[in-house]
């Protein structure tokens, strides 16, 4: 009897990466290397029929909440701004 599944003829799967420094020290480097990671995974078919659309892969990381505040303080103040010159 033919089997039907061979380990050898498996090759396709869904997997994920993992690029962290082990002992927690943050650099802008982790960040360039996991997008590069993210990038060549489209091979998997992550990828919509129209090119621009995804399955939602995407990176997870650490954001600094004072700077993430202060950014979307700034933005505010701004849209704030600008929606009173009109």
């Amino acid at each position: 009897m033919t089997q039907l599944f061979n380990k050898k003829d498996f090759r396709d799967n869904c997997g994920f990466g993992l690029i962290a420094n082990t002992h927690g020290i943050k650099s802008h480097s982790i960040l360039t290397k996991s997008i590069d990671a993210l990038v060549s995974m489209t091979h998997r078919g992550g990828v919509g029929s129209d090119g621009k659309t995804g399955d939602g892969c995407g990176l997870l990381f650490d954001i600094n909440h004072n700077y993430f505040r202060y950014l979307l303080t700034k933005s505010l103040l701004l849209a704030n701004y600008s929606s009173h010159k009109l």
